[in-house]
């Protein structure tokens, strides 16, 4: 690369960033949702709604399974396929979501006798099926490494379905309305993103052609069994807790985990600005292609090193400040959950680097190690204590495909330059953990104002960041306090 790309190259890694940013942001919006359904509908009709999403969110898997992160890999590499490819998955797609919601209707059928619960799951399984198309069309939006269409897709898809849902809930809608209002806004938003794909990627012809379906989905299998393992550990905790306990224990948990889920999105907005420069660069670059990923690991160690310290000690708080004195019981769960995130971010990450290097197999058998810890201690854990057993199964998912990830890549990483890393974020942690403690009296967002403060002159001081990482971030800040 000549000096002159340089820049080019950064400044495109910025504006996809920054994009990026913009559509995982949105789910914030989603997040605030949640957060005021929860305090609306109380603990057991949060409860029936959670249940509801997460086994509808299961099914919907059916209607994907690896075709999503297949595409983003191929078309990024040869934009050409785009319009093939989309004709015929779209049809593939539409066959696979009947099989979905054909096994959804049989399964909750199955598992619960009340009316209510059934018909929010219906609702629920058709959004999921509609939410599946609509990821499939910002998969090829990411192939292009058109993030700004991608943004645009999501917060209007975001917007609306706040904007309705905080207005049936504000009015004391009930959660069958609320299931109703998802439904009927992902409908909206798939006539949408087909439109924004015909219009400014490719013309739509849909094709059936089982020939390629067969050999896309076979590529795709490694892709979609790690997807559905990871599909099952996110809502099956929720699934036994409603069958080991009770809705309102679902609706607890589902409180803190909506926090964690919460953060996802930061690792998610890295990842998906990275996976098609990653799967371009081993092509050609595997020294940048190391380096790449090692910088990503190192932005997400220090902002999830201070958010599972700051949960050990705000847990309470923030439960009580976001969904009301009710879901405090779940202020445990949320600690270990938050504990949890510092290896779930890597996770992500190193999902997204095995990818790239057409690693699929190797990416699927850490997700099954997870999955099969995930359930052993769902099983074990959850009927004898609850949202704690539910929480420590998170973790023993998370730090399982950790081990095993990191093992399969020892080879491919400096491990010495990222144990020094760790060592000095570490100190940084512990000295922002030190002095909440001694805070733990002091009103919380002194706490943790302090808290932070001291971090970042920790991060500084130990000199976390290189030279030219200064350098860009000086660069930042200068036009931003030009411009203001």
């Amino acid at each position: 690369m000549s000096p002159q790309e340089v820049p080019e190259h950064r400044a495109s890694l910025v504006r996809s960033t920054f994009y990026s940013g913009l559509t995982t942001s949105a789910g914030l919006l989603l997040f605030v949702l949640m957060i005021l359904a929860g305090r609306s509908l109380g603990s057991h009709d949060f409860g029936v709604f959670s249940f509801a999403l997460s086994l509808a969110s299961i099914f919907a898997i059916i209607t994907d399974f690896g075709l999503d992160d297949l595409v983003v890999r191929e078309v990024a590499r040869d934009r050409d396929l785009a319009g093939e490819y989309f004709g015929k998955i779209f049809v593939w797609k539409l066959i696979l979501s009947v099989l979905a919601l054909t096994a959804l209707v049989i399964t909750v059928n199955a598992l619960k006798s009340s009316p209510i619960i059934r018909m929010v799951t219906y609702l629920l399984g058709s959004m999921a099926i509609f939410r599946s198309f609509i990821t499939t069309v910002r998969a090829f939006f990411r192939a292009f490494e058109r993030f700004d269409l991608e943004a645009r897709l999501v917060i209007i898809d975001r917007v609306l379905l706040f904007l309705c849902g905080a207005a049936f809930l504000l009015t004391g809608g009930s959660v069958l309305l609320l299931a109703v209002v998802f439904s009927a806004v992902r409908l909206i938003s798939i006539l949408i993103a087909l439109s924004l794909f015909h219009r400014r990627v490719y013309r739509i012809v849909p094709r059936f052609d089982p020939h390629f379906i067969r050999a896309f989905q076979i590529q795709a299998l490694p892709f979609g069994l790690a997807f559905l393992c990871f599909g099952l550990y996110t809502y099956i905790d929720k699934i036994v807790l409603s069958l080991a306990r009770s809705e309102s224990e679902v609706g607890l948990y589902n409180a803190g985990f909506q926090l964690y889920e919460g953060l996802m999105i930061i690792p998610v907005i890295l990842a998906a600005v990275l996976y098609p420069r990653l799967s371009t660069l081993f092509l050609g670059d595997g020294k940048r292609h190391r380096n790449l990923f090692l910088r990503g690991v190192k932005y997400l160690l220090m902002i999830a090193f201070p958010l599972a310290v700051g949960g050990l000690f705000l847990a309470d708080d923030l439960l009580a400040l976001l969904f009301g004195a009710e879901f405090l019981p779940a202020a445990p769960a949320l600690s270990i959950l938050l504990c949890a995130v510092v290896l779930a971010f890597q996770n992500v990450l190193l999902h997204t680097f095995l990818n790239s290097m057409d690693r699929q197999r190797t990416m699927l058998l850490t997700t099954l190690m997870g999955f099969a810890v995930s359930v052993l201690l769902d099983v074990l854990l959850i009927p004898r204590y609850g949202i704690i057993g539910a929480a420590a199964a998170t973790l023993g998912y998370v730090a399982t495909i950790f081990i095993a990830g990191g093992w399969f890549i020892r080879q491919a990483i400096d491990g010495r330059t990222l144990v020094i890393v760790i060592g000095k974020l570490g100190t940084g942690a512990l000295l922002m953990g030190l002095l909440l403690w001694r805070l733990e009296t002091a009103p919380v967002v002194l706490a943790a104002a302090a808290a932070a403060a001291i971090y970042l002159a920790a991060l500084l001081g130990l000199r976390v960041l290189d030279q030219a990482e200064l350098d860009i971030l000086r660069q930042r800040l200068r036009r931003v306090f030009s411009r203001a």
